[in-house]
């Protein structure tokens, strides 16, 4: 039986220290993998995400795909971006900073500011949007071990287009005391269409950051979220719409934690940008570091 050897890197993403941060795989030659090799390659690497890239097209954009340990298919992934800008850019295949990737629903612009140990990524999807969320949260909270007493007012809770749900938590007490019943949020987000149930805080472990979040997708194999690109852009985007952002010259910037509650803390940068008073655009932005480069073999 003849087989196939793939590159694979493996990454961790939102972080500048190895071993913390929101750990990725990616395949930077996925060329004539088909879904059902992605998926498999995907559960044997178990990382929260691996991000499989294409060559070039003739426009220079590079099609993006990730799945999940559990073989879904994302449709948008922060970490796993960050992770394939960063190895690309290791390997100059970064003309002037900028690439555009062509994902499954966003066309993503990516940005390389700085370099080496101290170069960061930043993503821009589509502008997320939310709603408040009209299904009764109790369930919810039942599951999560957090009682009503801990939800916040400082925002309704939403659910944005990429269908996670956000909710206000008062504190880090809130967050550090959850006893997460992962079999039960599961099966919750399966029956409403619910992708991550992100709780947020006000109130971060470090000066300088404003939010400290967790995110628990056990549906989709992930347990726990260390540190999730794509629901920072939409927790920018509700701050923003809530008034919880100090905006100067249309431009909201804040630092964002995530993970420290399952020992791998990662760190996000979150841009939001404003027209006419409303939130236009997001980015979001992440160190990484790429801890180990090797070829995995594929009947």
């Amino acid at each position: 039986m003849t087989s196939r050897a793939i590159e694979v890197v493996l990454v961790d993403a939102f972080t500048s220290t190895p071993f913390t941060g929101n750990p990725a795989a990616v395949v930077p030659d996925a060329a004539g993998l088909d879904e059902a090799a992605m998926r498999a390659v995907a559960a044997e690497l178990a990382r929260p995400a691996t991000a499989f890239l294409e060559p070039s097209t003739t426009d220079g954009e590079r099609r993006l795909r990730w799945f999940s340990p559990a073989g879904v298919e994302l449709t948008l992934c922060g970490h796993g971006t960050v992770a394939a800008a960063h190895v690309l850019a290791g390997r100059d295949e970064v003309p002037e900073g900028r690439l555009v990737f062509s994902a499954p629903r966003h066309r993503l612009t990516v940005t390389l500011e700085g370099s080496g140990a101290s170069r960061t990524a930043w993503f821009e999807p589509d502008c997320p949007r939310w709603l408040p969320e009209r299904e009764d949260l109790a369930p919810y909270l039942h599951a999560l071990g957090l009682p009503l007493a801990a939800v916040a007012k400082w925002a309704p809770p939403a659910r944005t287009s990429e269908q996670d749900l956000l909710i206000p938590v008062a504190g880090l007490d809130a967050l550090r005391a959850l006893t997460p019943d992962l079999t039960a949020l599961g099966r919750l987000a399966r029956e409403r269409g619910v992708r991550g149930i992100v709780l947020t805080t006000r109130e971060p472990r470090e000066p300088g950051a404003l939010t400290h979040s967790r995110n628990f997708i056990p549906h989709y194999g992930i347990p726990e979220d260390f540190a999730t690109g794509s629901s920072h852009a939409a927790i920018g985007v509700w701050l923003w719409d809530t008034g919880g952002l100090v905006v100067t010259d249309g431009v909201a910037r804040f630092r964002a934690e995530q993970g420290d509650f399952v020992g791998r803390p990662g760190r996000l940068a979150v841009e939001v940008h404003g027209a006419g008073g409303r939130s236009a655009r997001v980015r979001v932005g992440g160190q990484a570091v790429i801890m180990l480069t090797g070829t995995l073999s594929l009947p």
